[in-house]
């Protein structure tokens, strides 16, 4: 075996390494900074739209641009379980729920994004008569921060 193949391999593990703990570091940096989610958030819709322009699928851009969106929806799923319940003052959703025909769906997985939960949170106030003083505020923030939110999304219609 050539000597000169262990090292090729120990090089290759070190930057593996760099670029793991580099992606660790975005990914803690998004998650904990609700600022920093946001500007990502722009950055992504951005890239979206990047995406949907590069019509050659092999493009390393293309690529990089997936890994961005890629980061941005693991810290987005992190955050939804997180800091974004606390603010909005509600659980992401619980496993089972009963919906309006009173059969039992998996709820959770609907509801495993940031925007998804406020979606719900929306939706629900429609149908509620009498909120209580939890169910107003996080209606006034989801509310409040998918205005925000629409207006960068390409669709113009985010939550």
């Amino acid at each position: 075996m050539d000597p000169n193949i262990g090292k090729t391999i120990e090089y290759i593990i070190s930057i593996l390494n760099e670029v793991v703990a580099i992606l660790t570091w975005l990914l803690m940096l998004i998650y904990g900074n609700p600022f920093v989610m946001f500007g990502w958030f722009i950055a992504a819709m951005y890239s979206i739209k990047r995406q949907h322009k590069i019509r050659e699928k092999s493009s390393i851009f293309y690529y990089l641009l997936l890994l961005f969106d890629g980061i941005g929806l693991v810290a987005d799923v992190m955050a939804n379980y997180s800091w974004a319940s606390i603010l909005m003052l509600d659980p992401p959703g619980i496993p089972f729920r009963r919906n309006k025909d009173k059969r039992w769906e998996i709820y959770m997985l609907r509801e495993i994004t940031v925007s998804k939960h406020m979606e719900r949170i929306n939706d629900s106030w429609v149908d509620n008569p009498d909120p209580s003083t939890r169910e107003k505020w996080a209606h006034l923030v989801s509310s409040s921060v998918c205005k925000i939110l629409n207006r960068f999304d390409p669709s113009g219609h985010h939550c």
